[in-house]
Formats: structure tokens, sequence, C-alpha cells
């Protein structure tokens, strides 16, 4: 029997709200080159999309269903584009807040609540999407 929709939201919310510990964080470092991950998406797949993406400081690009930032701040990081990171979990997009302070880069970002289905942007306001591991 499938899952709603809520019931996966709600999913994500949990995970979220429960973060990460030292040993999945060790776990991501040594599988995907980075702590942050907390996906597929691989430090180097990161750095490829960046380059794909195009963007670039004055840019502006959106990463659809950011959970905690990755790989969206990676790509800000590498490109200095403004980032959007935009996901329904509070507790995702705090984490992906707190990463941001922490880097030293500060790359632009702004953290966007807001599901996927009902974007609440104006058409053409973003010079690339990206998202990673959103519909597995």
């Amino acid at each position: 029997m499938g899952s709603s929709a809520a019931d996966s939201a709600e999913r994500f919310r949990e995970k979220y709200a429960r973060g990460l510990g030292h040993a999945s964080r060790g776990v991501e470092r040594e599988a995907c080159g980075s702590a942050l991950v907390n996906g597929y998406t691989t430090a180097e797949q990161a750095e490829r999309l960046a380059w794909m993406l195009n963007v670039s400081r004055g840019s502006r690009f959106l990463d659809l269903g950011a959970g905690l930032g990755w790989p969206g701040l990676r790509i800000a990081e590498i490109t200095g584009a403004h980032l959007v990171a935009s996901d329904i979990p509070i507790d995702a997009l705090a984490g992906a807040l707190a990463w941001w302070k922490d880097t030293d880069v500060y790359p632009p970002a702004t953290f966007v609540a807001a599901d996927g289905r009902s974007l609440p942007f104006v058409p053409g306001v973003f010079d690339a999407v990206v998202h990673a591991d959103v519909f597995c």
C-alpha cells in the first residue's frame, strides 16, 4: 500500500527533527566526501552540478527539496551564486541555515519553507534549478 504525501512529509519532518549523530556524519564523510550530504549526491557530483548549472556571482538558483542544504550550499560556495534553498521540513532548513552560518565562504543564501508543488516565486526569478534525491 502506497503512502500519502502527508505521510511522506511527516517522515521527513521526523527525520530532520532527529538530526544526524556523530556516526552518521562519519559515514557520510567517508562515502560522499562531506558530512553535510545527508543524501546520495557525492562531493564530486555536487561540483559537477555547479559547473553544469552555469551560474556565477549575480546569478540566482533554486535548490528544490534542499533538505540540509546539500548540494545547493556547496554549489553556492563554488560559484558565488545566490542560493534559494526550499523545502518543507523547517528542521531541515534550520540545519541548512546553521551550516551556512558556520561556513567561511558565506555565499548569498535564502531559506524558504515551501512545497515544491506550490512554490511562492514569480516565473523567471531563477537562472537555474537543481534538485538531488528529491523524488527517491
